[in-house]
């Protein structure tokens, strides 16, 4: 009833602050959640997020996708051997780059949008031009299949992650890296810290690590998860880690202890991709279970489950203004939620 539904939004304000108001006569709500727009289903549910375009890039590989800075379009690599530019609006590809190289497993943007960098088959990482379209060089080292990168605060190096079991920092114009050692199966992710001088790894081998930049030492070793880690990401804050895996369990963790705050179960096969909002209230995931989910971090609850991929989800990411999520899936598509 209108009146439950109050006492709802009512109890949201006592707990998390929130400003709300009602329009036309109780028929609908609008609320914001910190970034984010809440209002109902036609099962009077709250929600967040709802699917507005579904892009098609017309190939069964999308390999990654990603909001520019100012959340104006949208990029995306894929399998077929391209890098495309999406307007968010009308989901029409605004313009095609044939990188004619190995095939690509990922991709990373720069903090400012003017360089886009792919992780490739052949082992390599390309940086290319985004504005003009040409390759600016390759960064070539690791062993076997990279499998992420991230840019360093001040823009001047980028970590990378391999199933060669190590991590990798270059110097962005140099390309000269240094080598970190110590998971004993392929890494997943790497990134660092806000002040730049942690890296934070996850691997296979089911731990997260925290490495000190300088001497290249792990620092602190993270254990909980019971099957391989795909996915760990710093709390904007740099004080929490969340993490996902192949157990189907998502963990926060107090980066200064190393110790599960909270364990976030719903999704009910891999996760493959975590990552917080801007205020790190909010998690999303991704997963092989096709979905989407949603999570208060305070409660440690599912805040909404986001359907339609009719396959493994293997990315998801938020606009830098929170409003939007990116997602790509095995089913070929890129989707855009609001």
């Amino acid at each position: 009833t209108n009146e439950e539904i109050k006492l709802i939004v009512e109890y949201w304000i006592q707990t998390n602050d929130i400003y709300w108001g009602w329009i036309e006569d109780f028929n609908h709500i609008i609320a914001t959640y910190d970034f984010f727009f809440c209002n109902l289903n036609k099962n009077k549910k709250v929600i967040f997020f709802k699917e507005l375009k579904i892009i098609n890039g017309k190939t069964p590989f999308v390999a990654g996708a990603q909001f520019l800075p100012d959340n104006s379009a949208l990029v995306s690599c894929c399998g077929n051997g391209t890098i495309q530019l999406w307007d968010i609006e009308t989901g029409k590809e605004l313009r095609k780059m044939e990188f004619n190289s190995p095939v690509a497993t990922g991709l990373q943007l720069s903090p400012d949008g003017s360089l886009i960098l792919l992780f490739l088959w052949d082992n390599s990482v390309a940086m290319w031009n985004l504005t003009s379209g040409t390759k600016l060089g390759s960064f070539i080292g690791h062993f076997d299949m990279v499998t992420a990168i991230n840019f360093s605060p001040n823009y001047q190096l980028i970590v990378s992650s391999s199933n060669d079991k190590t991590i990798r920092i270059w110097d962005l114009s140099s390309k000269v890296y240094d080598k970190f050692t110590g998971h004993t199966r392929g890494v997943t992710e790497a990134q660092f810290s806000l002040d730049g001088c942690t890296i934070l790894s996850c691997s296979n081998d089911k731990t997260i690590r925290l490495w000190d930049i300088v001497s290249k030492k792990e620092v602190k070793v993270l254990q909980g998860h019971l099957d391989c880690i795909n996915s760990a990401q710093f709390s904007p804050d740099g004080r929490s880690i969340v993490s996902g895996s192949d157990d189907k369990t998502i963990r926060l963790w107090d980066v200064k202890s190393g110790k599960t705050t909270k364990i976030l179960q719903g999704h009910t096969d891999s996760v493959t991709k975590v990552q917080f909002s801007l205020n790190g209230r909010i998690v999303v995931s991704s997963s092989n279970d096709k979905t989407i989910r949603l999570w208060d971090v305070v409660a440690g609850k599912e805040l909404q489950k986001l359907e339609g991929h009719a396959n493994i989800v293997r990315g998801v990411q938020f606009s830098s203004d929170g409003k939007n999520i990116v997602s790509w899936s095995l089913d070929g598509t890129i989707r855009i939620w609001g």
